[in-house]
């Protein structure tokens, strides 16, 4: 009896954790579909790089106790890469435009976050690897 109950719990956060995961990729696709004013050809494309960025995540998860910085920077190097494939996707001078200016935003957002974690007392790579952590499904 315990063992299915925590069996149907188990079932219950899987499928939870499945659909929040979904959930963000669908939020994180429209945010860039709008700000990017992306074509239904790269709305597929972007599609395919969001779902990507997930699947490699999960493929990362089992550095993250065991190799922290190893862990560290295969998060930034999924979180550029991301960046790139969309940039990579850009048809014309709006949207890299409007991707260029996001850029500059993203990064006077890591200038902020990483100030401020240095004042808390991480070290200058622990504040920059705490960023890509944070940021990397926001």
């Amino acid at each position: 009896m315990k063992f299915s109950l925590l069996f149907m719990i188990g079932i219950l956060c899987a499928n939870l954790s499945f659909a929040q995961s979904q959930e963000h990729k669908v939020k994180e696709i429209n945010f860039l579909t709008k700000k990017l004013s992306l074509n239904d050809r790269q709305i597929g494309e972007t599609t395919q790089i969001i779902q990507r960025k997930y699947k490699a995540f999960q493929a990362i998860q089992k550095y993250k106790d065991s190799d922290p910085k190893k862990y560290a920077a295969k998060i930034k190097a999924i979180y550029e890469g991301t960046l790139t494939s969309i940039q990579l996707i850009l048809d014309n001078d709006d949207q890299r435009e409007a991707f260029r200016l996001y850029r500059i935003d993203l990064r006077k957002q890591k200038a902020a976050m990483v100030k401020k974690n240095i004042k808390a007392g991480l070290s200058p790579e622990e504040a920059s690897n705490k960023y890509y952590r944070e940021v990397l499904f926001s």
